[in-house]
């Protein structure tokens, strides 16, 4: 008997989701065929097998998340009968579990293999399919969409690699006789000080390209995708007019601040003990921390602010580009 087991499909992943089976059970394959559709972080990969035989029996179902080395299928090796005794290694390969804990899985729609045992020899107990479950019923909530997942896998894996991965650089050589003709006639006809460099046609290519591709113009942080926006005068505009509505009512809130000490003197007929210096100095003292605190939540609970609506833009959102 042959055992099928989900292979590592990338340096970062420890865990697929079984989309859909490409063979059935009694179905002859060979070396190199694909049997299977599994999704991880970053795309639905097809696994080959690499064994010959006959499909046994399909363990895994579709659907189901399932840790790297888990058993998905076993097969039967070329000449061998499907009534005979499996070997040992192959017997002492199954997971030990409990009876109990077997039948509670089965209720629960939880394959045996995925639960990690913490009874004596490693067997799986009641306990731990029940710890099992909680964690899977647990984690549905938290699920993202494909996209967003993908991103952060990316971003993660980009970071792990700078820090602990010695890496190498490839380069690719760039047709740019074109261009460099153009900027020759450009410069040709600007004075000297007012001349373009390389650099500034590469800079418009990625301005372009991040326009043309939103999606890919943003970064991460603390675990966040924080999205690019949009160069152009749209954005220009944007953030004149945000200044705008932002700097008038600061303007009047000063002068109320300013003025509220003379007012209270001659309400109350009592000298004021400070005046709107002092109170001005408190009131930026006040809106400093506050920021602050925003900033700190910001930074540790980004993608959930983004998420729960939190903080929105007001006014004009940012559209149009070059």
């Amino acid at each position: 008997m042959i055992e099928f087991r989900l292979p590592s499909l990338g340096a970062d992943m420890e865990q697929g989701k079984l989309l859909e089976w490409k063979v059935a059970p009694g179905q002859k394959v060979v070396k190199g065929d694909v049997v299977a559709v599994v999704d991880t972080s970053k795309a639905a990969v097809e696994v080959e097998i690499w064994e010959a035989g006959t499909m046994h029996e399909l363990i895994a179902l579709p659907g189901e998340t399932y840790p790297v080395g888990a058993v998905l299928a076993r097969l039967l090796a070329p000449g061998e009968a499907p009534g005979a005794a499996a070997p040992p290694a192959a017997a002492s390969s199954r997971q030990r579990a409990s009876p109990a804990a077997r039948k509670r899985a089965a209720e629960l729609g939880l394959p045996i293999d995925a639960v990690a045992g913490t009874g004596p020899e490693g067997a799986v107990t009641l306990q731990d399919v029940e710890t099992a479950a909680a964690k899977k019923v647990t984690a549905a909530p938290a699920a993202e969409d494909k996209q967003a997942a993908m991103q952060r896998a990316i971003a993660a894996a980009m970071s792990r690699s700078k820090r602990e991965i010695p890496h190498y650089y490839l380069s690719e050589a760039i047709a740019l006789r074109k261009a460099g003709a153009w900027l020759e006639r450009e410069n040709a006809a600007r004075p000297v000080a007012e001349r373009l460099l390389m650099a500034a046609l590469f800079l418009t290519a990625v301005a372009r390209a991040c326009v043309r591709h939103p999606e890919m113009n943003g970064h991460y942080r603390e675990g966040g995708f924080v999205p690019g926006v949009k160069p152009g005068s749209k954005t220009a505009e944007y953030i004149d007019d945000v200044v705008s509505k932002v700097t008038l009512p600061g303007a009047i809130f000063l002068t109320l601040i300013a003025l509220l000490p003379i007012w209270l003197t001659g309400l109350i007929n009592v000298p004021f003990q400070f005046g709107g210096t002092s109170l001005l100095i408190v009131v930026g003292v006040a809106l400093d921390t506050l920021q602050q605190m925003q900033q700190h939540l910001l930074l540790r609970k980004y993608d959930g602010f983004m998420k729960k609506g939190r903080i929105k833009f007001r006014g004009r959102q940012p559209t149009g580009g070059f």
